[in-house]
């Protein structure tokens, strides 16, 4: 009988947890969490997925745990003034997989790597703040890149939104510029030359920068704050050629 015990709890050893959660590493601050859960166990009893950030503020979702494989998505494929993606810092955040006060499963990652800050600080730029930074993986066939994005709102006056989007396309700069070079006409804004790009809710400048494409949206031609802009263009400067 005790022999029969041994080989038992030898047999679940080696089947492992009953619940797994993992997540990548490789995230970086400004991005939203994909967290994958593998199920043993199949069961109907209710779960979630909670992050808690290093500041201890906490994200949570619903989890299944009626099929052996699943994934839980943070954030929204939308960006809006309400948005708040689920790395917001560097430092190490807590994944758990929790059924009630019971921990099913856990896993710790650190996340190293802000380049969003550097790109757009929390300072105002021409009486605009930013009210949501984001940061996005792209891809455009075998490609890769990082897209950077922040809403601006005006803080005094007239409510104004603006939205900066910077793709750090680094070689393949001119791939991820091709879109914007193909919907605008070729003009001058603030002595710069830059694509512009109108149509009815939404007005857009768009230009090259070294290894970065700099895109700034808003709903109307008024609301593409020139000074706003002048300051984008002084931090990246255009490198498009007129005719």
């Amino acid at each position: 009988m005790r022999v029969r015990a041994l080989c038992i709890v030898a047999v679940a050893a080696c089947r492992g947890p009953a619940y797994h959660v993992s997540i990548p590493t490789s995230y970086e601050v400004g991005e939203d969490a994909t967290v994958a859960i593998e199920v043993r166990e199949i069961s109907k009893q209710p779960a979630e997925i909670i992050i808690t950030r290093p500041d201890g503020s906490k994200l949570q979702k619903p989890a299944e745990l009626d099929a052996k494989h699943s994934r839980v998505k943070f954030g929204t494929p939308l960006v809006e003034r309400t948005s708040e993606p689920t790395f917001t810092q560097v430092g190490p955040y807590k994944i758990e997989l929790k059924s009630g006060a019971q921990t099913l499963a856990f896993q710790q990652i650190t996340i190293e790597t802000d380049r969003l800050t550097k790109i757009f600080t929390t300072e105002p730029v021409a009486g605009f703040g930013p009210v949501v930074r984001y940061t996005r993986p792209r891809q455009d066939g075998t490609q890769h890149w990082m897209t950077y994005g922040a809403i601006y709102e005006r803080l005094e006056g007239r409510e104004t939104d603006i939205h900066v989007v910077i793709e750090a396309a680094g070689p393949n700069v001119e791939l991820a510029f091709k879109r914007y070079e193909e919907e605008g006409t070729l003009g001058v804004f603030e002595n710069s030359n830059v694509r512009l790009y109108e149509r009815t809710g939404e007005v857009s400048t768009s230009w090259r920068s070294g290894e970065r494409v700099v895109v700034i949206r808003a709903r109307a031609a008024r609301d593409l704050d020139r000074p706003f802009v002048r300051a984008f263009l002084a931090k990246y400067p255009s490198q498009l050629k007129g005719h």
